[in-house]
Parts: C-alpha cells; sequence; structure tokens
C-alpha cells in the first residue's frame, strides 16, 4: 500500500519573518522593534537608531527569560516553561534563541505543528544551521508534509556535508516521494561518508531490487547484513535477491538464519520462506510453515492475516476466509482488505462458465 502525502505552504508566522530577518540584518533587531511601533508619519522621518544601552538591556532581559525558561525545564516545570516561552516570544519575535528553546518545549510537550513553525521562524531569523534544518525536516515528515521535510532535509545536507545523517534522512524522504535517483544518490553519499551504515547499503539494495537489479541488490543486501546480522529486514532482502536470481533453496537458507521464535511471528519472512519452497515445487511445507505459525502464536493477528494472504493466493478461499476472520477478530487491520479479496475471488469462481 502507499501512503498519500499532502503539500503544504510554509507557515504564515515564518513567512511574516522573512521580512522581519532583513530589517533585523539591516538595523541590529532592535531598530526593527521601532520600526514596528512608529506611526506610518514617524515611518517616513528620520528612523531612530537604538543607542548602545537600549540595546544591551535588551540582550539582558533575553538572557534572564531563556535562564528563566531553562529552570523551569530543569525543574520539569514545562507547562509552566511552555506558558513563559509564549509570552516572552511574543515579546522577543526575532530572537533565534527563544524561539529554539520555544520549539523543543513544544515538541516535548507532543505539539509537532507549533514546534515546526517555531523551527522554521528560528531558521528564518538566522543563522541557517544544519541541526535546525534536520528537527524541521523530521517534524515536516512526522506531520505528513513531505515536500517540505525534503526541502529542509537538502538544506542540512548542505549545510554540513559532513555528517551523514542528513544524506541518510534525506534518501528516506526522497523514497517516499518516489525519487528513487535522488534516493539512491543520497544513499551512497551517507554509505561514502560511513561505510558502516548498514542501513543506506540496504536502502541501496531496496532500489537495486526495484530496478530488477539482483546481483547488485543481493551485494549490498549482504554488505548490510555481515554489518547487521541480527536485522531481520536485511536477511528478507538478500532472499529476495536470491529468489530473483531463481536461487530459493540459498534464500529459505538465510531465512532459516533467523531464530525460529521470531521467524514464526514475522508475517513477511514466513511469506518468503513459502515463497521459496513454492518455487521449488515444495507446496505441502510451504503451507506446513504457516500452519506451524499459526500454532506458535495463535493471538497473533499478523500471522493469520499472512496466512489468509498466502492461502488466498494459491485459492484455498475455506483456508484463507478462516485466518482472515481470525485475524479481524484480534484486531488486524489487513483483515478486511483481505476478506473483500476472498468475497471477489468467490463470485469469480461462481460466475456462469467457469
Amino acid at each position: 500500500m502507499t501512503a498519500a502525502t499532502s503539500n503544504s505552504n510554509r507557515r504564515f508566522a515564518a513567512f511574516a519573518l522573512i521580512i522581519g530577518a532583513i530589517l533585523f540584518l539591516a538595523a541590529g533587531g532592535y531598530g526593527l522593534m521601532l520600526f514596528l511601533s512608529n506611526t506610518p508619519e514617524q515611518a517616513d522621518a528620520e528612523p531612530i537608531k537604538p543607542t548602545q544601552a537600549a540595546v544591551s538591556q535588551r540582550s539582558a532581559e533575553v538572557k534572564a527569560a531563556i535562564d528563566q525558561a531553562r529552570n523551569l525545564i530543569a525543574n520539569m516545570q514545562t507547562t509552566q516553561a511552555e506558558q513563559f516561552l509564549r509570552d516572552t516570544v511574543a515579546k522577543y519575535q526575532i530572537d533565534q534563541e527563544l524561539r529554539l528553546l520555544f520549539a523543543q518545549v513544544l515538541q516535548e510537550q507532543g505539539n509537532p505543528a507549533e514546534a515546526l513553525a517555531q523551527y522554521e521562524a528560528a531558521i528564518t531569523i538566522g543563522p541557517d544551521h544544519a541541526e535546525y534544518r534536520f528537527a524541521a525536516g523530521l517534524l515536516s515528515d512526522e506531520l505528513g508534509h513531505i515536500e517540505d521535510a525534503e526541502a529542509h532535509l537538502r538544506a542540512a545536507q548542505s549545510l554540513d556535508l559532513s555528517n551523514p545523517k542528513f544524506p541518510l534522512y534525506l534518501a528516506a524522504i526522497e523514497t517516499k516521494l518516489g525519487k528513487r535517483d535522488q534516493a539512491r544518490e543520497a544513499y551512497t553519499r551517507a554509505a561514502k561518508l560511513d561505510d558502516s551504515l548498514a542501513i543506506a547499503w540496504g536502502g541501496l539494495a531496496q532500489i537495486a531490487l526495484d530496478e530488477n537489479h539482483a546481483e547488485s541488490a543481493l551485494e549490498r543486501a549482504r554488505k548490510a547484513r555481515n554489518l547487521e546480522p541480527e536485522r531481520v529486514a536485511w536477511r528478507v532482502l538478500e532472499a529476495r535477491a536470491l529468489r530473483r536470481l531463481s536461487k530459493p533453496a540459498e534464500a529459505v537458507q538465510v531465512l532459516y538464519g533467523i531464530p525460529e521464535a521470531a521467524r514464526l511471528r514475522d508475517g513477511v519472512v514466513l511469506t518468503e520462506i513459502a515463497t521459496a519452497l513454492a518455487m521449488m515445487q515444495r507446496a505441502p511445507e510451504a503451507d506446513a510453515i504457516f500452519d506451524q505459525a499459526v500454532n506458535a502464536n495463535p493471538r497473533d493477528a499478523g500471522v493469520h492475516a499472512a496466512a489468509a494472504s498466502w492461502y488466498l493466493r494459491y485459492s484455498n478461499l475455506e483456508a484463507a476466509e478462516a485466518h482472515a476472520r481470525q485475524a479481524k477478530a484480534l484486531g488486524s487491520s489487513e483483515a478486511d482488505d483481505i476478506l473483500a479479496h476472498i468475497a471477489k475471488a468467490r463470485a469469480a469462481q461462481n460466475k456462469p462458465g467457469q
């Protein structure tokens, strides 16, 4: 299944601060507040320049506010810290450090939308920083703003070319957007920066498999598995590449390297083993795998759903329906879709002339 992605415009607060940031850079920040408070007639007159004492006073006030907020956070008074920072940010809107601290508190309070708005405001105020972009990218992804996440993570990568986490996360976002070439470039960049990143090699293996380059997929999947031998995902990728290369017996051997308890409760692994066995004309053994898994995990919705999908695939509709209904009773989100396919299969079987 593919999840729909939603696009979003940048938040109004961050957009409005573009103008504020320009004025801040030109006038040292305090002049902006004076400019905004002037009447139209005053604005046309000679601008009022803040004294050094006024600027120093403002800096001291902001520092004191930040210290007070941090004390509240240190004392686990996050609700009070949130309200204090909300009021303080309203007063000192163009202070980046305040915005960043407020964003972190909002994030910890489970308010990702507001936290993102504060990170984006802080970025607009400047100076820009890879870690601020990274935080904004992750929150954008969490909120379903995938294209915004891409923009932030691409900026993070540009701001710090030495950290592999930025291209690594960017690659995951590019994958979500269906940008396979860009994802491959990002995974490759991450792997060059840190050859021990199994997830980068696994990502490259998946892309190679999607492009039907089975040999390349196998090589990269094995690299990932050698780096993280306990990670089930890399064994699954390796097995799929082996099946694509018409080596189902080797695929089964790789998957049997997963401990039995884990193997018998993972629907993806079970399906991969059964598929490889079916390729070798060992269908009874494939069915027996699911019988064994269900007996070992009778209350596991995922195992029943996997069994139902398997039996549906080979038109054993009675067994498929029994497992699908059991999966539904146990709370499987897939069960209704499987039952709908079973109903269609039954209807096709009952058509005249069938």
